[in-house]
């Protein structure tokens, strides 16, 4: 077994200066590299996930506490909204309201006796109250340090001017209303040491249906709310206004009506009616003006009683993130450990097994290097797992075969230039005789015309049999030498090199419009795209000429309409030709690009048959293609070539026209 130090050197010596890394190295560098990431992602995830799933757990508990806290809260006004709704119906205060003078004072006893047995069982209850119509307190029992205090009338007092005496002459029968938190006044002043005052009122109606007075219960506020702390959890509590209930530092709260300004948006950087706060749910909070760090908070609102000015508290329940996620970050640390020590195993593991297995192709691969400089003799030592071994043995194999292959190769290389040099020989000797054909044959054509026009200078009176076959045979005569003269053109079209270059398309479309001997009952309009094309201008020349002709001559009315448009495609651009005549039958769009191939066209007008074939041949020349735009049913055609926007400085000479593929009709 190799030792520690031999395997350190091995492992640095891959990574000498100068030298490329050999296989087996890239292999074990490869595999640590997918195991490291592959580590750091499953890392990744799993913080992700366990991490996401503590915190969520964390932020439940925040919430169930706050849940919990509300929840208390709201036991304990519901019990003052039912004392005071059981007050306000209870017979007693009627007997009052209804008894005469001889017997208010009775009553007002009964009530007051009754008022007290009720404050001695609910200590959050601070003060019992029945007020007239008017607002005046009619009974009145406060709690004293060693227990209820009934109020004579000497001490009862006028709180018409209170808000909740505008409340109460507003509730329905059976109706209660619990008011907003506010520090407790006596005579219009504040009360010390502060007492936080919420007011539950219920209105009194009579037998006969008259509201005779109200209900009024002052419950103690510091009973109604949660400690500031509980153990790591910190409670706020404001009202609608932003102004503190409840606060980790007592002096932030009741700050407006102490003379001070709310403290909400400073601490928060927002408000209460923030949308944030609508649906309970929990936040990161920082208090900025406050005397701790970063909380992670639940927020809920806690409402009771109805109307407008009702008790509405947003209620916020946090802990220190720090606190709060620390479980979170010792677990994700422990997973972490365990993902690094496994990574490093899987890394060591991974490492040897590359490199033994790098070793056994690069003896592979030695041979191959041998072998490309020239030493086809050279055999691969067949040895090492089995895709090893079966690699060397196909390459002894191949190595084997290329020397078969680089013999025929000779040969066809030589059987191949001389097919060339034919094929060379064979295309010159075409084109030659293309000319002198095309020359030859063109005289004799020229005098058959001639001669036809001197018979019908010669003799005056033709019957009009002779006249119409001497006129069909000028016309024929005509046609053959337009055919002589296209095939000519056709055999030679892109035999020569000449490059593309950069021209302006409109001019060359005004050019040709203007060089075609149109009828005037053909109107030609143009719509050109591309400011500058690069392509033959001869070439674009013959395909405009060729498709305005053609639509010209097998139009079937004596007027008719034609568009030409040259179109930006980005790396291709279009010439088209679009027409109103009777359209090309689906059937016919293959044939009509075919040499020699023509429809039926105006008496007089007849083609050769080449106009579309030209078009093919460019668009063949240049790996282009040919589109034709007919419908069955419909009028009008349109005929678009489409060749590639090649620049002028990156144009090679094509190979052969007669090799490139077969154009492409749409």
């Amino acid at each position: 077994m190799p030792s520690t130090s031999s395997a350190g050197s091995s492992i640095w010596s891959a990574f000498r200066p100068g030298r490329p890394l050999r296989l087996g190295t890239q292999a074990a560098l490869g595999i640590v590299a997918i195991v490291l990431s592959g580590a750091l992602a499953v890392l990744a995830a799993a913080a992700w996930l366990i991490g996401g799933q503590l915190t969520a757990d964390v932020e439940d508990r925040i919430a169930a506490q706050l849940s919990r806290t509300l929840a208390e809260i709201a036991v304990r006004v519901d019990v003052a909204q039912a004392d005071a709704a059981a007050l306000a119906a209870g017979p007693l205060v009627r007997e009052m309201f209804a008894a005469g003078p001889a017997e208010a004072d009775a009553a007002r006893r009964r009530i007051e006796a009754h008022m007290a047995t009720v404050l001695r069982g609910a200590p959050d209850y601070l003060q019992l109250r029945l007020l007239d119509t008017a607002g005046h307190e009619v009974v009145r029992v406060d709690r004293g340090p060693d227990g209820p205090v009934v109020r004579g009338r000497a001490m009862l007092q006028d709180k018409s001017g209170r808000n909740y005496v505008a409340v109460l002459s507003r509730l329905a029968a059976d109706d209660t209303f619990v008011g907003q938190v506010s520090l407790n006044r006596e005579n219009g002043a504040i009360e010390r040491p502060l007492r936080p005052t919420a007011r539950v009122l219920a209105a009194v109606f009579d037998d006969s249906g008259h509201r005779v007075g109200g209900i009024v219960i002052n419950l103690d506020a510091r009973g109604l709310l949660p400690p500031r702390r509980l153990a790591e959890t910190r409670f706020v509590i404001v009202n609608q206004a932003g102004e503190y209930l409840l606060h980790p530092l007592e002096e932030k709260e009741f700050s407006v009506e102490l003379g001070g300004a709310p403290l909400f948006r400073g601490d928060f950087g927002r408000v209460p009616g923030d949308p944030v706060f609508d649906q309970a749910g929990v936040m990161r909070v920082t208090l900025r003006n406050g005397d701790g760090p970063e909380l992670l908070a639940a927020h809920q609102w806690f409402r009771a009683g109805g109307g407008e000015g009702a008790m509405r508290w947003l209620v916020i329940a946090g802990e220190p993130v720090r606190v709060a996620l620390a479980p979170v970050a010792t677990q994700v640390t422990v997973i972490a450990a365990i993902i690094v020590l496994v990574t490093c195993l899987a890394c060591a593991a991974g490492w040897l097994f590359a490199s033994r297995l790098g070793a056994q192709v690069d003896r592979v691969a030695q041979a191959a290097l041998r072998a490309a400089a020239g030493d086809l003799t050279q055999t691969a030592q067949v040895a090492g797992p089995y895709e090893v071994a079966a690699l060397a043995r196909a390459f002894n194999v191949m190595t084997a075969q290329i020397g078969t292959l680089l013999e025929i190769e000779a040969d066809m290389r030589r059987a191949l230039t001389q097919a060339n040099t034919g094929l060379q020989l064979a295309n010159t000797e075409l084109e030659g005789f293309a000319r002198i054909a095309a020359h030859d044959l063109r005289t004799p054509l020229r005098a058959l015309g001639t001669l036809t026009q001197w018979i019908e200078e010669d003799m005056e009176d033709l019957p009009d049999v002779v006249a119409g076959h001497l006129s069909d045979m000028h016309h024929q005569v005509g046609r053959l030498e337009a055919l002589t003269d296209g095939l000519l053109q056709y055999s030679i079209l892109g035999s020569d090199r000449r490059a593309p270059d950069r021209f302006d398309a409109a001019t060359l479309v005004s050019e040709v419009i203007g060089g075609l001997a149109l009828p005037a009952s053909f109107t030609v309009a143009t719509a050109v795209e591309c400011p500058e094309i690069v392509a033959v201008p001869t070439e674009v020349e013959i395909v405009l000429r060729n498709l305005v002709q053609n639509a010209v001559r097998h139009h079937d009315r004596d007027a008719g309409a034609i568009t030409i448009r040259i179109r930006d495609l980005g790396a291709e651009f279009a010439v088209e030709v679009e027409d109103d005549g009777p359209g090309i039958p689906e059937e016919h769009h293959q044939r009509v690009l075919q040499p020699l191939q023509t429809l039926g066209a105006r008496r007089g007008q007849a083609g050769s048959g080449l106009g579309l074939a030209f078009v093919a041949r460019i668009a063949a020349r240049w790996s282009g293609r040919v589109e034709i735009l007919s419908s069955e049913g419909r009028r009008g055609t349109t005929v678009r070539l489409i060749l590639p926007a090649v620049p002028r400085d990156a144009w090679r000479p094509p190979d052969s026209a007669a090799g490139a593929t077969a154009p492409r009709a749409a």
